[in-house]
């Protein structure tokens, strides 16, 4: 797994005779939002991602990115939200669920669902632990 797989995603955008922009994102199913300026429109697309990544996180897979092709614009998650897509992507692949991940850390279920909230700035060091603890590694290179 790699970050920036998961840091871009492509969407079309495209502008109403009222002048508001609407938006789908490849790749992401059911994936159309709006938005009354072009930056209102850039900015509900993000946040979209971040809802379809909360909805499928510990279910499904949570799709990658992309690079956008001509007709798209890229829409760019911060990096802390697309790590926390690679630690959930990991837990799925290794069939581990928050609360396995709880115990293996010492910590309670709450703790543990909290800091993998995509909402929410997490410190490095604790999403390394987390890759760790599920036999994942994480590692950082230039």
């Amino acid at each position: 797994m790699n970050i920036f797989d998961y840091m871009t995603y492509p969407a079309i955008l495209k502008q109403s005779e009222d002048g508001s922009y609407s938006v789908n994102i490849r790749g992401l199913p059911h994936s159309h939002t709006c938005g009354d300026t072009y930056e209102e429109a850039l900015e509900m697309a993000k946040e979209l991602i971040i809802d379809c990544a909360t909805f499928d996180a510990g279910h499904y897979e949570i799709a990658k990115g992309d690079q956008p092709n001509n007709d798209e614009v890229a829409i760019n998650i911060p990096a802390d939200v697309a790590i926390k897509i690679m630690l959930r992507n990991a837990m799925l692949e290794k069939k581990v669920n928050v609360h396995q991940l709880a115990e293996k850390i010492g910590a309670q279920d709450s703790k543990v669902r909290n800091t993998l909230s995509f909402r929410r700035a997490t410190k490095l060091e604790t999403i390394v632990q987390y890759f760790n603890a599920i036999g994942c590694p994480l590692s950082i290179s230039c």
